[in-house]
């Protein structure tokens, strides 16, 4: 299986990259994302794309998904083993 990496989230924070460096950055990162989609399919293996939903959510989150746009907290890596397991298994009801 290859995973896509996630996308930069822009947090307001003097020591943290400005909206347009993360911006470019993702921009650049949606690139290497395309090309593992490309290799998998050329070598017929699945492809979860982790880029997408993330640069969704990190644009719209109410809270942050990481902790300096670019390791995740507790809450972003439910969101991404969520898009994981469904991409690789399917909708499935939540069970707790």
């Amino acid at each position: 299986v290859l995973f896509s990496p996630i996308a930069q989230e822009y947090l307001p924070d003097p020591n943290l990259p400005s909206r347009e460096t993360v911006t470019a950055s993702n921009a650049r990162i949606k690139l290497y994302a395309d090309a593992l989609r490309e290799v998998a399919a050329a070598k017929e293996v699945p492809f979860v794309d982790l880029f997408t939903p993330s640069a969704a959510w990190t644009a719209s989150a109410e809270r942050p998904l990481t902790f300096n746009g670019i390791h995740l907290t507790e809450l972003g890596d439910f969101a991404i083993a969520g898009v994981a397991d469904q991409a690789l298994f399917g909708e499935r009801p939540y069970q707790h």
